[in-house]
């Protein structure tokens, strides 16, 4: 009888948690060929887990969560697996209840279409777009880590060109975009190419 009496003690004054859920929405991304969104989740600001990976939606409901404190983010990628910038970080604190929060992505801008062509064993050119004026730049070398700036141009537009020149035949180089709109910086993955 007092182990009933304790057992019921227990579940009437001793509070319980309860796994809750958190409603996320967000806009789409204004990027051409978004493949899907991936949701993160963390305990401590700007520091997340793995990411959930989920489709081409604007909405995600994370279950399961128990009491404190969660942050949550997100990001677009396309089909060749490039990952936009973090969407603004939003927080809430769980009491074990069923909470909704939404959140808003960062529709951009965003570098698309980067590509080289017209290879040479000296030359080389670097197109890529940007869905709002920027300005570009490209940087390139054969250190991933160490790569050199050519400016393409400053008059903020969405098509960008540079023709990189002086390079050495039949080297490995690697290059990335970087782009400037307002006062907001994109930079594109790391990308190769071998001259002829």
């Amino acid at each position: 009888m007092r182990a009933i009496f304790f057992l019921l003690f227990l579940l009437l004054f001793v509070p319980m948690a309860f796994p809750s859920d958190v409603n996320l929405a967000w806009d789409a991304s204004v990027s051409p060929n978004i493949a899907g969104y991936k949701v993160y989740v963390g305990t401590v600001t700007r520091t997340y887990g793995a990411p959930i990976v989920i489709g081409n939606q604007t909405t995600y409901t994370v279950t399961g969560l128990g009491p404190g404190t969660y942050y949550f983010a997100v990001t677009a990628f396309n089909a060749a697996g490039d990952e936009s910038d973090f969407s603004n970080e939003v927080n809430t604190t769980l009491t074990g209840w069923v909470q909704s929060v939404n959140l808003a992505i960062q529709t951009g801008p965003d570098i698309v279409q980067l590509n080289v062509s017209s290879v040479s064993s000296t030359a080389a050119t670097i197109v890529w777009a940007t869905t709002a004026d920027c300005s570009g730049t490209v940087l390139y070398g054969t250190d991933p880590s160490r790569l050199l700036a050519v400016m393409a141009n400053n008059l903020g537009t969405t098509d960008h060109l540079v023709v990189i020149t002086g390079l050495t035949p039949r080297t490995h180089y690697f290059y990335k975009a970087h782009s400037v709109c307002g006062e907001k910086p994109l930079e594109s993955p790391i990308r190769s190419f071998n001259t002829k």
